[in-house]
């Protein structure tokens, strides 16, 4: 693979996983619509915020060195 395309791909990979983040949290995605009634959104929300927080700081560091990989690199 060439490097453009790599850094594409690892960029894309990246927002890929920050949207996957997104989704799952309780408190800022879609997964608070779907909470069942018997669990409380603070329980949900304070036991996934760990998780949360590091998978949204590695697709962070994910996405900038795609982008960095995009903008340095020579094909």
């Amino acid at each position: 693979m060439n490097s453009p395309r790599s850094a594409l791909l690892l960029t894309l990979m990246g927002l890929l996983a920050a949207g996957f983040f997104y989704v799952t949290d309780p408190t800022i995605g879609l997964a608070r619509h779907v909470i069942p009634s018997n669990l409380s959104l603070l329980d949900a929300a304070h036991q996934a915020w760990p998780g949360t927080l590091v998978g949204l700081s590695g697709s962070a560091v994910v996405i900038l060195t795609g982008i960095w990989l995009l903008f340095t690199r020579r094909a």
